[in-house]
């Protein structure tokens, strides 16, 4: 059955790939081991130890990899037949997304830090968040938007291409090949 979050059913299911990988639920607590499978709800914090790798599922079929030392929240998740909008920050660590191609030109999946969001309507992105605060982000496929907190652009990346967000560093977009 599916765990109800705000009346809404959980937008996601959790697969534990490698090792042994941490949530803390919404309304926070502290971290207990999570279980292959289960529904994680909008508010989960998703952590992963040296040698653990999780895959999120969203409902809309887009996934999100979490690497190895890594901490991400799912802090948004609204997901409907046509449409769809996700939000997950990345508090450290490396991510990948998978994101589907809706019909409706709204739908978007962003990978957020504190400097910066990523958003991409459709295509395979990533992001790193440094301990730092620098927040790196790119595009395997998909137009990727780099915005401001504010929501001004600093960059588009087109496929193949990263950028690196530093406070006081400009947007720099470049090659990238992983």
């Amino acid at each position: 059955s599916m765990q109800v979050f705000g009346g809404e059913p959980a937008p996601a299911i959790l697969g534990v790939l490698a090792g042994e990988v941490t949530i803390i639920p919404p309304e926070g607590g502290v971290a207990k081991p999570a279980s292959n499978g289960m529904t994680v709800a909008v508010g989960t914090r998703v952590q992963t130890s040296r040698k653990s790798t999780a895959l999120i599922t969203f409902v809309d079929g887009s996934t999100l990899t979490v690497q190895p030392e890594s901490d991400v929240t799912i802090k948004h998740g609204d997901i409907g037949k046509t449409r769809s909008r996700v939000t997950v920050g990345v508090n450290v660590g490396t991510v990948w997304a998978r994101v589907v191609k809706l019909v409706d030109a709204e739908s978007s999946f962003s990978l957020q830090s504190n400097t910066a969001t990523a958003t991409v309507h459709d295509g395979l992105i990533g992001a790193r968040q440094e301990p730092d605060n620098t927040f790196s982000c790119w595009t395997r496929a998909g137009d990727l938007w780099v915005l401001e907190p504010t929501g001004r652009a600093i960059s588009i990346l087109k496929p193949g291409q990263t950028d690196i967000v530093k406070a006081g560093t400009p947007s720099n977009p470049k090659a990238f090949f992983s």
